[in-house]
């Protein structure tokens, strides 16, 4: 089940250094959400070097989630990063944590069949544009602020499968 709202909860960032676009990002994201959510806690996981076996990523990924009450997971902006962001989205919402996933315009479509190739079609998704590379930081954090209530509403919205 999803919340029916953030207020006081932990939330959960899955992010890695590829991205700095992204680190910008949901660091605005959470500073937003502690001064209008109160959130209680936002915790960050880099998943680090994919080189384990799926079971043993998969595991790391579903720590992260227990530890979270709902998770955002980016950022899709390419090839694997779209695939690995799904693959952790769709891990956490097995877990039983309420995950959304980031991902660029350009790559929608690869997230959208990735999902679905996952038994999620309908893992909550939010759509940046692209590239988010090489913008200034005032403008990424203009982005994240217009996207707050969407992701907040992924997050906190009833999902049918």
């Amino acid at each position: 089940p999803r919340p029916a709202s953030l207020r006081g909860l932990r939330l959960g960032i899955r992010r890695d250094r590829t991205w700095r676009s992204f680190e910008v990002f949901t660091d605005e994201f959470a500073r937003i959400g502690r001064e209008r959510l109160g959130l209680a806690d936002v915790v960050l996981f880099d998943p680090g070097t994919r080189i384990g076996t799926p079971e043993a990523e998969s595991a790391r990924v579903v720590d992260f989630a227990r530890a979270v009450e709902v998770a955002i997971v980016g950022l899709g902006t390419w090839g694997s990063c779209t695939s690995w962001s799904v693959h952790d989205s769709v891990t956490t919402e097995f877990a039983g944590t309420p995950a959304v996933v980031v991902v660029t315009e350009a790559f929608a479509n690869l997230a959208r069949a990735s999902a679905t190739g996952r038994g999620c079609s309908a893992l909550p998704m939010v759509v940046l544009p692209h590239p988010m590379e090489g913008r200034p930081h005032a403008e990424i954090r203009r982005i994240a602020a217009e996207r707050f209530d969407e992701i907040v509403a992924a997050l906190v919205a009833p999902r049918s499968a």
